[in-house]
């Protein structure tokens, strides 16, 4: 099956860039490696259980690219969810429905850095942060309009559009933590106004009790 779709993909015109390139390799590689604190995370599986889920991811996208291409002759960006028969990791967002009697945190994520965001945050027992068996990878054409391959991946199920708006889980000793970590980093941060940055630390302090 593979093989027929790189071969009816290469048919179309397209080139098809392998999970195993180097580069792309590092980049799918470096998820299970990133020991965020907070967001939907992989565990830190044994290799060979990396390198079977991005197998597993790229079959799906290269057969799900060229069913898409010869139905309507066109190639868009494919998102695909993957049953996997172990835990990969945990998923911890709920949408903004589901949090909306409940009191959460807008605070910047990975202050400072390049990589720094908004994120909404939730209370949440440990264990209460659900697991899952799920992984969504992601792939299309690239920026060069004729390479085709993987994009990203990430634990659980995110193909429903409004994931912007998701809120995520986090124990209070772990929202604790991040906010610290911006009153360390204020004057770094780019993505708020200090004068924000502050009202977000202390609605976490007053709730919290810091």
């Amino acid at each position: 099956m593979r093989s027929e779709a790189i071969d009816y993909l290469n048919q179309a015109g397209f080139d098809f860039k392998p999970a195993e390139s180097p580069d792309l390799w590092t980049h799918l590689e470096s998820h299970f490696l990133d020991r965020q604190r907070i967001g939907a995370r992989f565990n830190a599986l044994a290799s060979d259980a990396v390198a079977d889920l991005i197998r597993r991811g790229e079959e799906a996208l290269l057969t799900a690219m060229a069913t898409q291409h010869r139905a309507t002759g066109r190639m868009a960006a494919i998102c695909h969810v993957l049953e996997l028969p172990y835990i990969v990791g945990c998923d911890d967002t709920v949408g903004m429905q589901s949090a909306r009697d409940y009191e959460s945190f807008m605070l910047v994520d990975r202050p400072g850095s390049f990589g720094e965001r908004l994120i909404r945050l939730l209370p949440a027992g440990a264990g209460d942060i659900p697991t899952t068996r799920q992984a969504t990878v992601s792939g299309g054409v690239y920026a060069d309009g004729h390479t085709v391959g993987f994009f990203d991946l990430c634990p659980g199920s995110h193909t429903q559009d409004g994931e912007n708006d998701a809120v995520h889980l986090a124990t209070p000793i772990e929202i604790v933590s991040l906010t610290r970590e911006m009153e360390s980093n204020s004057d770094q941060i780019a993505i708020a106004t200090q004068h924000e940055c502050a009202a977000m630390i202390a609605k976490v302090r007053t709730a919290l009790k810091m």
